[in-house]
């Protein structure tokens, strides 16, 4: 009757009139109110978000609704939608919400544009140059990304919740959303009876899954063997006091144990810890390899591959752990084989470095020399990889830009996108010219990289005169390759200096890649005299390969190139040489080769061509590379 009454009261009041409260329904309750939200706190939410507080936004709507709800009571997580594409503001921490948490790193690291700061600042009135000093100073540091960050129970020890699973009045910490949604999928109405504490979050298990595992198998025979002997100290203790206790208080005695009887069906559920101290191992990446444990058939993310190994070798779990390995041996690029190399050493997968290995060797200079990723290599394994025979570049020029810009990255480590080639030449003509870059105390760290390159075979004068200006090299280096040079024009070509074929033979690459071409040639020049490299297709996957002699009247030579170049008239020149070609048969890196050989190359038909190396190559591309070397004649 009072609600009736209350509500004719407020009909009445809405209309001036006096009508029947039984006609008209109770109002709906108001709206709450919006929140204005300044350019400042439009900044600090992802921040907030992300370290897991709460927006100003947030805030309010729980001030406001905070009377409403019964404190401790479990409610359904509701996502409120705060703009068209801005949708991951939740009313907790975002550690499980996996949507939320890449929408919120999203707008981290997306800045403003000057348009948009200019509706900010005319929307909200305020200065945008000054909220950016405020800024400074007031935002958290920036989140990393959750994919890469490394949490164990030790930074979770004064801030984490407490959790008790077996007494009542006390805070239960929140199981992860995300997990408990996949693996109640599997057994519905089956009620989780182990609880992991990891990474500062708990995760529900099940029992009968955990078999998968050997490290959660065994902290669950540890818990299960110490839960019993307290439960038998526990019956021993309680013997002894009922026994005296049950003739004169009968009464006591039932309620004593029917609380024994509660605690023993409360002990069913065990409570497990596990510290991780692997800095690969995240949240997500230990979420999904529980979620693995539910599966028949194992799942696993390409992106997240290396942290799902490390989650795989903490738990034990040698089914995922091999999917993980087999993943990132079929999933090698520029963007994944620095990390998949340290991986695969720190796991001992011998069998992964050296896909790693005999990727890199292959594609150090054609792909991931102009890549951002190349900054990833380790010096070792750079290092390794030039020392390598089965290295292919298209000159060795190719292959000392390709140094000079992991150099350049190696001393930049905040720039996020590799710039052209004439700002890190800038870069290199910008440092002090007191010596070169190679003899200071920075620089003494990378001579063993520059050791290992043959800088006797950069000829043409712009790369010459490049590596003078640029400052890098010693000047004992530079004085050695211009001398040997002029030595061997002055003598016909002969490189005595240079004996040893398989550590100072000079290469040049030819890369097959377009199936519907049927020939591929490249002309080089080497002290006046000019080669012919070639690639011939016959069938469908029979391929020829061989170097011939170009003639100084051949029309492929380019007019620059005759009307510039140098030109030797000797008739016959010893070359000894060597045909490489490397290409992925059936899965694997398979390599033909031809020579080393030694031949005298001359201008007539009989003799200007060296031998021919076939091979059965079906896939593309074909990576193939022409070792020269010009001994005394």
């Amino acid at each position: 009757m009072s609600s009736k009454m209350a509500t004719g009261n407020t009909s009445m009041r809405l209309s001036g009139l006096e009508p029947d409260p039984e006609f008209f329904p109770t109002p709906p309750p108001k709206a709450p109110r919006s929140v204005t939200l300044n350019a400042r706190d439009v900044l600090r939410t992802p921040y907030v978000a992300l370290t897991g507080g709460l927006s100003p936004e947030e805030e309010a709507a729980t001030r406001l609704h905070s009377h409403k709800v019964p404190f401790g009571s479990r409610q359904r997580i509701i996502r409120c939608q705060v703009g068209l594409s801005n949708r991951w503001q939740l009313p907790c921490n975002l550690d499980f919400d996996l949507l939320g948490s890449a929408q919120a790193r999203k707008a981290i690291r997306t800045g403003f544009n000057e348009t948009l700061k200019r509706i900010m600042t005319e929307d909200t009135g305020v200065s945008r140059s000054e909220d950016a000093k405020s800024d400074a100073l007031s935002l958290p540091p920036a989140v990393p990304p959750l994919s890469a960050s490394h949490t164990t129970r030790a930074d979770y020890k004064d801030t984490r919740p407490s959790l008790c699973l077996f007494k009542s009045g006390q805070k239960v910490m929140a199981p992860d959303p995300a997990f408990v949604y996949h693996a109640q999928k599997v057994e519905e109405g089956l009620e989780p009876d182990v609880a992991l504490q990891c990474l500062g979050t708990t995760w529900e298990l099940h029992r009968p899954y955990l078999i998968k595992s050997g490290t959660l198998s065994h902290l669950l025979r540890l818990a299960l063997e110490q839960q019993k002997q307290a439960e038998a100290a526990l019956d021993l203790t309680e013997k002894k006091v009922t026994g005296r206790t049950n003739m004169l208080y009968p009464s006591a005695f039932k309620q004593s144990h029917s609380e024994s009887s509660l605690r023993k069906m409360a002990g069913e559920k065990v409570t497990i810890s596990l510290d991780v101290k692997d800095e690969l191992v995240t949240k997500v990446a230990f979420s999904l390899a529980l979620r693995n444990l539910y599966f028949s058939e194992i799942e696993v993310n390409q992106e997240m591959v290396v942290g799902l190994l490390a989650s795989a070798s903490v738990l034990q779990f040698q089914s995922l752990f091999q999917k993980c390995v087999i993943t990132m041996k079929n999933s090698v690029s520029s963007a994944n084989v620095g990390k998949f190399y340290y991986a695969g050493h720190k796991f001992r997968q011998d069998a992964l470095v050296n896909i790693c290995e005999q990727w890199l060797e292959l594609n150090l200079v054609p792909n991931l020399g102009s890549q951002i990723y190349l900054r990833q290599l380790p010096q070792e394994l750079l290092q390794k990889t030039l020392k390598s025979p089965r290295l292919y570049t298209f000159n060795e020029y190719r292959l000392f830009r390709t140094v000079l810009y992991w150099v350049f990255l190696q001393q930049n480590p905040n720039i996020q996108m590799l710039p052209a080639h004439n700002t890190i030449l800038s870069y290199f003509n910008s440092l002090p010219k007191r010596g070169a870059f190679l003899e200071t105390q920075v620089g003494q760290k990378y001579m063993p990289v520059f050791k290992s390159l043959r800088l006797h075979g950069i000829t043409q004068s712009q790369h010459l005169e490049e590596l003078c200006q640029i400052n890098v090299l010693p000047q004992d280096w530079l004085v050695r390759v211009l001398s040997n040079h002029h030595h061997a024009l002055q003598n016909g070509g002969d490189m005595p200096l240079q004996t040893d074929f398989i550590t100072q033979a000079v290469r040049f690459g030819l890369m097959v890649n377009d199936e519907d071409r049927q020939y591929f040639g490249e002309i080089i020049s080497r002290y006046g005299f000019y080669f012919q490299l070639k690639a011939v297709q016959h069938e469908a996957s029979i391929y020829s390969f061989y170097m011939q002699r170009v003639k100084p009247s051949n029309p492929a030579l380019s007019f620059h190139t005759s009307e510039r170049s140098s030109f030797s008239l000797r008739q016959d020149r010893e070359v000894e040489y060597k045909i490489t070609t490397q290409s992925v048969i059936e899965g694997k890196w398979k390599e033909f080769s031809l020579g080393p050989l030694t031949h005298k190359f001359g201008m007539t038909n009989r003799n200007h061509k060296s031998k021919i190396l076939k091979a059965c190559l079906p896939n593309h591309p074909i990576y193939v590379t022409f070792a020269l070397l010009f001994p005394s004649s």
